[in-house]
């Protein structure tokens, strides 16, 4: 799951996120961080969540995936409910044959099964580092764009800054935006994680991934 706020996702679905760091949390222990570091890479490979070569589906919500509103897949309902096009006088209840456009899924990335997802990734490679370790160049890995920016000084001079775009909820566009790609990251991961996350700066399992179909 990608954040769609930020453009993440998308970047993902274009090809020009190919990077996510997850937090190490109770995965590692301090001796397997240290075997890491000491150059024992299986310890990381085999306590990582998702593995090298391992294939994942992109959630998306099922409207966005371009199915039928009316297309029909096996849901469980927890309790009795109405669905008119099923039947508008009998609630239904278990597993039944529910249009999508009736499940959470439709408008809801969190609940859709991964079979139904079209996109996904396949891992390429992990690492263990901590986040402020991340260099320049995985910033850009991580959904940033390297865009020459003017000086403005009424002349030729310009000078590079890590660009991302993504647009607010009044559909606005906005920047997050520095010289320096490690600055701009920070800002990022405070607002996907929490402020203050970059100060932590915790371990983190760095996944590689490329786009499959």
């Amino acid at each position: 799951m990608f954040n769609s706020y930020y453009g993440l996702q998308s970047s993902v679905l274009k090809g020009t996120k190919t990077m996510t760091r997850r937090p190490v949390g109770k995965r590692m222990t301090e001796w397997d961080i240290e075997a890491y570091l000491k150059g024992h890479k299986e310890v990381a490979y085999n306590l990582a969540q998702y593995k090298i070569g391992e294939i994942v589906a992109i959630a998306q919500r099922y409207k966005d995936c371009g199915y039928e509103p009316n297309m029909l897949q096996r849901t469980f309902v927890p309790k009795p409910t109405i669905f008119p096009e099923l039947d508008p006088y009998q609630p239904l209840q278990g597993w039944i044959d529910l249009p999508l456009k009736y499940h959470k899924g439709w408008n809801n990335k969190m609940f859709v099964l991964a079979d139904l997802m079209p996109l996904k990734i396949q891992i390429t490679d992990i690492k263990v580092e901590r986040l402020q370790d991340i260099s320049d160049e995985d910033v850009y890995k991580e959904g940033f764009r390297k865009e020459a920016i003017n000086n403005g000084w009424g002349n030729a001079a310009w000078h590079w800054e890590a660009v991302l775009t993504y647009m607010d909820g009044l559909g606005r566009y906005k920047q997050i935006r520095s010289e320096n790609p490690k600055e701009a990251f920070s800002c990022l991961i405070d607002k996907l994680s929490g402020l203050g996350t970059w100060d932590r700066n915790d371990w983190q399992f760095a996944y590689s991934f490329k786009l499959v179909k």
